[in-house]
């Protein structure tokens, strides 16, 4: 999947680095057509067909756009969820979003947040999880603040990692608290990781 073979022997903030730097090359207009192709991809999955409630991520930074996907599942009569970040305990709440960015409030770490109720978790059954870079075997390598891994312990959802072709790679090291993902998605291949 990625062009290179695993780094295991570098730390988790190098590859940190190392993948924010990656990401930073694509050209805008690259990034704009990938993930485009990234939404489609994630529309077309059996699993995105038998969702009813699906959380999802707002975009910031470089992040894959997500907004064509949102947009889409709301057409099509899901119940969307985006996170809300929580400092205690700390955590993610996925509330409910209806549709208007412009009821979004800024949030921690420049997160555009529902301002909504937590969804129960028991109403989500697919969640599309950002990453700085995934690997093979569905690993992901996040921000560093553990919020994800916290939620995705809570929760029997579909896991779905979304990341352009350059932030995939062989072999991610891994921790005790790590939650992989089912399904990679990028703006080439559908990768089944369970």
């Amino acid at each position: 999947m990625g062009e290179e073979t695993a780094m295991p022997h570098l730390k988790k903030e190098s590859l940190r680095q190392a993948f924010k730097e990656r990401r930073a090359a694509i050209g805008l207009g690259v990034q704009a057509e990938a993930s485009k192709a990234i939404c489609l991809a994630l529309l077309g999955l059996e699993r995105y067909r038998t969702a009813a409630g699906i959380a999802v991520y707002w975009p910031m930074d470089l992040e894959v756009d997500t907004r064509p996907f949102i947009d889409s599942a709301m057409a099509d009569g899901r119940r969307v969820y985006l996170p809300r970040v929580v400092k205690k305990p700390r955590g993610l709440h996925f509330c409910r979003y209806n549709g208007d960015p412009e009821t979004l409030a800024d949030g921690p770490f420049g997160l555009s947040e529902p301002r909504t109720e937590a969804a129960d978790t028991d109403d989500i059954d697919l969640i599309i999880v950002p990453g700085l870079a995934f690997d093979l075997h569905g690993h992901r390598l996040g921000y560093g603040t553990g919020y994800y891994d916290r939620f995705l312990k809570q929760t029997a959802a579909t896991r779905i990692g979304v990341a352009f072709d350059v932030m995939t790679i062989d072999i991610l090291p891994v921790a005790e608290h790590d939650v992989a993902m089912n399904t990679i998605v990028t703006e080439s291949r559908t990768l089944s990781t369970s």
